[in-house]
């Protein structure tokens, strides 16, 4: 039991330190453990004129006349907000992502190995199965590889949970490790220097073959910004945006069905068609065309004389014919 001295100097010193008590402090400390605000259900971290400000502007836009339409054009106006704000994080985490990959690719992956290996007694087959897809997560399995084989060779043996590890680095699930082939219950010290052996063996063919090629990659599309989108942080910025985006969509579908629907544009009606014209054809020549061929000559034709054939009347013109008149009316 404490004294009463000591009761009232804890009082004293517990009036002291109460936290904030004004409004503004209030309002100061709960921003403490804001990220970025985007999983909550209020954007705390969008400052109120911004927010004021954007309402405005999708009023003036969609003139709400009812109190609902005003609730919705403000989520319309917050979804937006939201939409902007996941818009910038993820510029800014692309930007850093690729300096983090010029100056510390192997930590920072080492790091994502490290924490997923720490899954790896939860999950082995899927856990062991996820490290071997990467250069650090390979390195780590050839690591704790590279002890146990250390272990058998000076102790000739594995403990029980050095042999569990064993079997979740083989990805061996918890079901079937009584009668495993490559581990038995009581193995000697060859068998168990053996297996761990093969197991750095293969993990080096793994690493030399495929994934350091396959890091040099990653880490120069990550410098240049293109492999953002396989980041968690990118993955949970992307659907905080969805979710922003439905909220849109969904108020801005329920705006426009409780608003009047615009009256449509009239039609115009379109020109009459001008009546086709109508050629007057040309009267014929007086005149018929007569065509005269080329007489033959008369050295070598043997037929009857030639006599030229209007082609138009069918009609054989005599022009001695009004010679023999004038000739027969002389001689009466």
């Amino acid at each position: 039991m404490i004294s009463v001295a000591r009761l009232q100097a804890n009082r004293q010193n517990g009036q002291k330190s109460q936290g904030p008590i004004s409004d503004s402090g209030k309002a100061r400390s709960r921003l403490n453990a804001i990220t970025h605000g985007l999983s909550s259900d209020n954007p705390v971290s969008l400052d109120d004129p911004e927010v004021a400000a954007r309402i405005a502007v999708w009023a003036d836009s969609r003139s709400p006349s009812t109190p609902r339409e005003h609730w919705l054009v403000e989520q319309i106006a917050r979804a937006s907000l939201r939409i902007d704000h996941c818009q910038s994080e993820e510029s800014a985490l692309s930007s850093e992502s690729s300096l983090r990959a010029q100056i510390s690719w192997q930590d920072d992956r080492s790091l994502l190995a490290e924490e997923l290996a720490a899954r790896l007694a939860r999950d082995p087959a899927r856990v062991s199965r996820r490290l071997k897809q990467t250069l650090q997560g390979a390195e780590w399995l050839r690591s704790r590889w590279e002890s146990l084989a250390q272990i058998a060779q000076s102790n000739a043996t594995w403990t029980d949970p050095q042999r569990t590890l064993a079997l979740d680095l083989l990805g061996t699930p918890k079901d079937f490790r009584d009668h495993h082939p490559l581990l038995p219950k009581n193995p000697n010290p060859s068998t168990l220097l053996a297996l761990a052996n093969q197991q750095i063996a293969s993990l080096e063919t793994l690493i030399q073959n495929n994934l350091t090629d396959l890091d040099h990659l990653d880490r120069h599309l990550t410098e240049s910004g293109a492999a953002f989108h396989t980041t968690p942080s990118s993955r949970l910025l992307r659907r905080y945006e969805a979710a922003a985006w439905r909220i849109f969509w969904w108020a801005d579908r329920e705006l426009k069905s409780s608003q009047p629907s615009p009256a449509p544009t009239p039609i115009k009606p379109l020109p009459s068609p001008k009546p086709p014209s109508i050629r007057t054809p040309q009267p014929l020549p007086s005149d018929p065309l007569v065509i005269i061929p080329t007489p033959p000559s008369p050295s070598t034709s043997t037929s009857r004389p030639y006599q030229p054939i209007n082609t138009l009347s069918g009609v054989t013109p005599n022009p001695n014919r009004r010679a023999r008149r004038a000739a027969a009316a002389r001689s009466k």
